[in-house]
C-alpha cells in the first residue's frame, strides 16, 4: 500500500492507496462516538456493509445512509434529508462521518459533514477512479443549484472542509464498468497536462492495463494522480490562486454538463472541455495546431469523447459558462494549457477564443 500525504499549513492528512486499504479504515475513525456512513446505494452491500461491519470494532453506533448518486440528487434538498436523519438518530459531534461512493456522493457528504453541528470530522472512501485522483483530494464539497430556468448550477453552494484522511482501495475499480474507468481517466490526462508531461505518455503506454483494471497499475496511476493534485492543493487550498489550475477543461465541461446532464457524464464532459480549452489555447497563440489531434487521439483510445453529443449554437454553452463559478464580473476565467505539462489563468477570456474552442468541439459558432 502507498500512502500520499495532504500537507496543509493547518491540516495534514493521509490518503491511503493500495489493495485492501479499506482495512486501515477503523484506526482513522480514532475515538469517534458514532459513525454516519453515507453511502452510494450502487456499493451500499458491498463496501457499505463491509465499512460498516469495520466501523463496529470503534463503536457499536454505526448507521448507514444511502443515496442516489445522480447530478440531479446532488442538492440541497438530498443534504438536508441526511442532516434531519443525523440528528433524528442523535449523532453529536463527536460522530465520524464516512462518504462511500463517486465523487457525488464524496461531495455531499463532505458538506454534510462541514455543516452539521458547525463541522464535524470526516473520511472520503472513493469507489470510482474519479473520486479517487481528483474529488476525494483537497477538501471541496458542495451541491448543485437547479434554476428557475432548468439549468444546472455545478457545485454552487458549498465549503472547504479537508477530511481526516483518504482510503482508495482498487479492488472497487475491478467491478466497474468500463466508461467510469475512462470518466477516471479524463482527470488524469487534466493532470498529465498542467502539472507533469511525463504522466500523459505514461498513460497512453499503459492505457490497456489501466482499463483492464490491473491492480498494480491503478496503484501507481492512483498514487501518481493523487500525488500531483495534494501538492497543488497544498500551496492553494481554498483556490485564490493556483489551484484553480485544476479547472482546466472545467468550464466548458460544466457548461456541457448544465446542457446534457442526463446523458454526458462529468469525466466525458471535462474530455470534451479539454480539447475545448486547448482549441482555445490555439486561437489565443498559446499553443500550435498541431496539439490538438495528439490530445484527441488519446482521450479517444481511453473511451472518452472529444466532441459534443449532438451540434447546439456556441451561445447557448456560452451562456451556461455564465452560471460557472470560474466567472468573475462579466467576464469568463479559463484555465488555457500553455505547454507541455504546464497552464496559465486567463481571468478575462476572449469570446473569439471561447468561440474557437466550442467550434473545435462541434457547436456551431455564429
Amino acid at each position: 500500500m502507498r500512502t500520499v500525504s495532504v500537507e496543509l499549513p493547518t491540516h495534514r492528512y493521509p490518503i491511503h492507496i493500495g489493495l485492501a486499504a479499506l482495512a486501515a479504515l477503523p484506526k482513522m475513525l480514532g475515538d469517534s462516538s458514532s459513525i454516519a456512513i453515507i453511502v452510494d446505494d450502487a456499493v451500499l452491500s458491498s463496501v457499505g456493509e463491509a465499512a460498516a461491519a469495520l466501523a463496529r470494532q470503534v463503536c457499536s453506533k454505526v448507521a448507514l445512509f444511502p443515496l442516489r448518486s445522480s447530478e440531479d440528487a446532488k442538492s440541497i434538498s438530498t443534504a438536508e434529508g441526511v442532516l434531519r436523519a443525523m440528528a433524528d438518530t442523535g449523532h453529536d459531534r463527536r460522530c465520524c462521518v464516512v462518504a462511500i461512493g463517486g465523487g457525488i456522493v464524496g461531495d455531499i457528504g463532505g458538506f454534510v459533514a462541514a455543516t452539521y453541528m458547525r463541522g464535524l470530522a470526516w473520511l472520503q472512501v472513493p469507489t470510482t477512479l474519479l473520486a479517487m485522483v481528483d474529488a476525494s483530494v483537497g477538501g471541496k464539497t458542495g451541491v448543485n443549484l437547479r434554476m428557475e430556468n432548468g439549468t444546472l448550477a455545478k457545485n454552487m453552494v458549498g465549503a472547504f472542509w479537508q477530511p481526516r484522511g483518504v482510503i482508495a482501495d482498487v479492488s472497487f475499480l475491478s467491478t466497474l464498468p468500463s466508461r467510469q474507468i475512462s470518466c477516471g481517466l479524463a482527470e488524469c490526462v487534466k493532470h498529465s497536462m498542467i502539472a507533469d508531461a511525463s504522466l500523459m505518455q505514461w498513460i497512453s503506454e499503459n492505457s490497456r492495463s489501466i482499463l483492464a483494471a490491473d491492480p498494480d497499475i491503478l496503484e501507481v496511476l492512483v498514487a501518481r494522480n493523487v500525488a500531483i493534485k495534494a501538492a497543488i492543493v497544498a500551496q492553494d487550498e481554498t483556490e485564490q490562486g493556483s489551484r484553480a489550475l485544476l479547472n482546466l477543461g472545467h468550464t466548458f465541461g460544466h457548461a456541457i454538463e448544465s446542457v446534457w446532464s442526463a446523458e454526458v457524464l462529468h469525466g466525458e464532459a471535462v474530455s470534451i472541455g479539454l480539447v475545448a480549452a486547448s482549441a482555445a489555447a490555439v486561437s489565443a497563440g498559446l499553443r500550435e495546431a498541431e496539439c490538438l489531434d495528439p490530445l484527441r487521439s488519446l482521450l479517444e483510445s481511453l473511451g472518452l469523447p472529444t466532441r459534443l453529443p449532438r451540434t447546439i449554437r456556441a451561445r447557448v454553452l456560452s451562456n451556461a459558462m455564465g452560471l460557472d463559478k470560474k466567472r468573475r464580473g462579466g467576464s469568463i476565467t479559463l484555465i488555457l494549457p500553455d505547454g507541455d505539462g504546464h497552464a496559465r489563468v486567463v481571468t478575462q477570456a476572449d469570446f473569439k477564443n471561447i468561440n474557437a474552442g466550442w467550434a473545435a468541439v462541434g457547436a456551431e459558432v455564429d
